[in-house]
């Protein structure tokens, strides 16, 4: 393109033990003055987090801990925004999170998760608010600053996943309202 951009379309489909899982990345990457720009979806009908191991492999292997503060974050040289819409998102048979949505916003010294929500069974539902912030002169430069609201949530279902035949811990519905905070020297 004219002004520098490149147009990404990634489609991902992995079909696995009878089941497909997809996702789909697209947007474009345009140079900015602080470097890349990324305006870009991603969104899924049905992923299924199992499948997403097989893509483990193809990482490369991890070099060990890293001997002090990290000095940039991984988002370091690009900007913009990544709207989600995950449609169905399987971590156990039986625990399913649905119509994920949501923005993730990069810049320079933060990535932010801006107006997340998933339905999370009959009724319930999460939504998430928050950030992560980088100040590279401090000696724990990643801070976590974030908001969680958990409404109508049955647990049973996570924890027969976790322990099958064992008998579940807690029943009934929970609603929890949450600031999470944390500070770190490494992601």
């Amino acid at each position: 393109a004219a002004n520098g951009a490149t147009t990404l379309n990634v489609p991902l489909l992995i079909e696995r033990e009878g089941r497909k899982s997809d996702l789909l990345f697209a947007g474009t990457l345009t140079p900015g003055k602080a470097g890349l720009v990324l305006d870009a979806n991603l969104a899924s009908a049905n992923f299924v987090v199992a499948d997403a191991q097989v893509l483990a492999g193809v990482a490369p292997a991890s070099a060990g801990g890293a001997a002090g503060p990290e000095t940039a974050p991984p988002w370091a040289g690009v900007s913009g925004r990544l709207v989600v819409a995950l449609k169905k998102v399987v971590y156990f048979d039986a625990v399913v999170a649905s119509d994920i949505t949501g923005t993730v916003t990069l810049e320079a010294g933060a990535a932010k998760l801006v107006n997340f929500r998933a339905g999370l069974g009959e009724g319930a539902d999460a939504k998430v608010n928050g950030g992560v912030t980088f100040n590279p002169k401090s000696a724990t430069p990643y801070a976590l600053a974030a908001e969680l609201a958990v409404n109508e949530f049955d647990p049973a279902p996570l924890f027969r996943a976790l322990n099958p035949g064992q008998p579940v811990t807690v029943e009934g519905k929970f609603s929890v309202a949450s600031q999470l905070g944390g500070h770190a020297a490494h992601l």
